[in-house]
């Protein structure tokens, strides 16, 4: 607020997802892309937190990365990430959270997710610090404007 720049990955999000743009953590944006990792056998997962037989994509040597992100395990990580606990879409601050990482919204039942573990301090954060965050989005914004 005093003019003094600062960065953090987190809060610049935030701010970021406050004036419109969309974050570019992954584990912001609500829904999860395919973030290859790849093992040195060859073999590709979907996510670093998801290197396990049950979301194996394919193998370097054998797939290449758009039949991997087209195969069943690529569509279905993405498709079972877009689901959110239906306590979520009523939140005031959904916009900011979106439900989280979607290792956190684990185990599924049902092929619905759990309410995201960490949503209890995400309401306590958000209810200290949106309006925080709003003041630095619209400063920012303001100051933006003034340069051009």
């Amino acid at each position: 607020m005093k003019g003094n720049s600062i960065s953090i990955r987190y809060f610049d999000n935030l701010v970021g997802m406050i004036m419109g743009h969309p974050p570019e953590a992954c584990g912001m944006s609500g829904v999860c892309a395919c973030s290859y990792v790849v093992e040195a056998t060859g073999n590709i997962y979907p996510c670093d937190f998801y290197v396990i037989d049950d979301w194996i994509l394919g193998n370097i040597h054998e797939n290449g990365f758009e039949e991997m992100k087209l195969s069943n395990n690529g569509v279905r990580f993405i498709e079972v990430s877009k689901k959110v606990s239906p306590q979520c879409e009523k939140c005031p601050y959904f916009q900011l959270c979106r439900g989280g990482c979607r290792r956190n919204r684990e185990p599924f039942e049902n092929g619905l997710p759990a309410l995201n573990y960490f949503c209890p301090s995400f309401k306590e954060f958000f209810s200290y610090a949106s309006g925080r965050l709003e003041q630095i989005a619209r400063m920012i914004s303001m100051n933006s404007s003034h340069r051009t």
